[in-house]
């Protein structure tokens, strides 16, 4: 008898679910939804690996509560995670993070052990579907919800790889994390408010010299080879850092400091929840539209498909 506890976060809420895995005396295995919470999103604005982190934590918590309440005996319990970031703070001694992460941190390693928790993309993760949210008559029908990811009634073998050959491909995704981090567009080519070409390419989330590579983010990494292991981890380095990095280039900082208005023929690039990521168009300012308080909060948006208006949640700067 196994535990195996999922979290994740949203930028709505965070979550986690307890599933029971068991085998018969014939090796039919069964997997089963335990328990689940969730939690909406604290009303100070937070960084997404922060909300993450609080996810693990409230994961941790109910598997106590799991603990404590149960009347048989766990063999194994398994934690799973989305986030490298927090996957990676886990590892770090808590006396080298910021106060709020060392906090959590401390008490996630009190109450498991921090050996225990492993990666799972993000498509086999059921607690995303509560930090998310589904609608009632949808979820009746989700297998991933009452019965975890497929993967659990397979032999351990067959679970999502965790090792890496991190001696080995170290080189190679150093390379590959700076040529997208120095892809970052810091500012136009030119003043022709029709140019949309920045210095940097940043969308397309790899070196401008290298093939189209297929999405490699869900596959089973122990069926890939050793090089579709490296793509398979740069393309989740891409993911991770176009949502969570980038978010922070146009934080709340109302009661901070001023920050400087959006100006027209000034590029920006446009946040589109309904394209992937790596293809968030750039474009131009052409209009600006301020609000009472001088602060501009609507633009006409020119780019390489027409034009749009967009609040400036939706617009960041090219450049910080």
């Amino acid at each position: 008898m196994s535990l195996h506890v999922f979290s994740d976060a949203s930028l709505k809420a965070y979550a986690t679910c307890v599933y029971v895995r068991s085998a018969d005396a014939l090796g039919n295995i069964t997997v089963r939804l335990l328990c689940a919470k969730a939690k909406v999103k604290p009303l100070k604005a937070i960084t997404i690996p922060r909300m993450e982190l609080c996810g693990a934590l409230l994961a941790a918590r109910l598997y106590d509560k799991v603990k404590e309440a149960s009347r048989i005996t766990i063999d194994q319990v398994h934690f799973w995670c989305d986030s490298k970031i927090v996957l990676g703070w886990l590892k770090i001694s808590p006396h080298k993070l910021s106060a709020f992460i060392s906090h959590r941190v401390t008490e996630i390693n009190n109450l498991c052990d921090s050996k225990n928790w492993m990666y799972v993309p993000s498509s086999w993760n059921p607690a995303d579907l509560a930090s998310r949210g589904v609608y009632p008559d949808e979820l009746r029908s989700l297998c991933l919800w009452w019965e975890g990811p497929s993967y659990l009634k397979d032999t351990q073998d067959r679970w999502p790889e965790q090792h890496s050959d991190t001696q080995t491909n170290l080189p190679e995704l150093r390379v590959f994390t700076e040529a997208i981090l120095n892809s970052r567009p810091l500012v136009p080519m030119s003043p022709d408010p029709n140019d949309f070409s920045p210095l940097r390419h940043f969308l397309i989330g790899r070196p401008l010299t290298s093939l189209p590579s297929p999405d490699l983010q869900d596959a089973n990494p122990s069926r890939l080879h050793r090089y579709a292991r490296i793509e398979q981890a740069r393309q989740h380095f891409w993911t991770r850092w176009s949502r969570e990095y980038v978010c922070e280039l146009q934080q709340r900082t109302k009661w901070q400091h001023k920050q400087p208005n959006i100006k027209p023929d000034q590029m920006v690039l446009i946040r589109d929840d309904s394209t992937p990521p790596m293809k968030w168009p750039l474009g131009r300012v052409t209009v600006v539209y301020p609000g009472s308080d001088g602060a501009s909060r609507m633009a006409e948006i020119k780019n390489k498909q027409g034009s749009c208006s967009s609040s400036n949640q939706q617009n960041m700067p090219t450049f910080k």
